[in-house]
């Protein structure tokens, strides 16, 4: 019963956050936006994404990394149509954080390693190729994009963690 709540809950939130993004003609068809990164890491061509990422200069907080984990947790838990209609939310949502991440580190001048750098590259074909697949496509598609977003929290958490002494 708690799971069901909280997936409706989440559901009905993320439905509201893709709600409010850009307001729409009455004539104007919606359709799959052209994702690319611009030189400081943000992300455009995103509904509700600028040139520059949203947060520049604010680390990503432990907050926003909780409710990225719980929709993650929710989003996995989706079937069929439900899953399909939960993508432009998570698209967006997905990312703005990575975006937002690596506004962090260029603001600490602090350069992604290789293993981040595929991750996010990874993450970003996903978000490319989401709006494409069949329900049965996003199904087995979601625990190995659901385990990069994941990888990508925990990655950034240990580089902007203090060093230890």
């Amino acid at each position: 019963m708690r799971l069901r709540l909280l997936t409706h809950t989440s559901g009905a939130l993320l439905l509201s956050l893709n709600a409010c993004s850009a307001p729409r003609d009455a004539g104007q068809q919606a359709s799959t936006p052209a994702v690319t990164t611009n030189p400081s890491g943000g992300m455009t061509g995103m509904p509700g994404m600028s040139s520059t990422p949203a947060m520049a200069g604010m680390a990503v907080s432990g907050e926003v990394m909780r409710q990225m984990r719980m929709h993650l947790d929710t989003i996995g838990a989706a079937k069929d149509h439900t899953l399909l209609g939960m993508i432009p939310a998570h698209r967006t949502m997905t990312a703005s954080l990575v975006a937002n991440m690596q506004a962090d580190m260029t603001a600490m001048s602090m350069p992604g390693d290789e293993s981040w750098t595929t991750t996010v590259d990874s993450v970003r074909l996903d978000l490319v190729r989401l709006p494409e697949l069949t329900p049965a496509e996003l199904q087995a598609l979601m625990p190995a994009h659901r385990a990069r977003v994941l990888g990508l929290l925990e990655m950034h958490a240990a580089m902007m963690s203090p060093p230890k002494r």
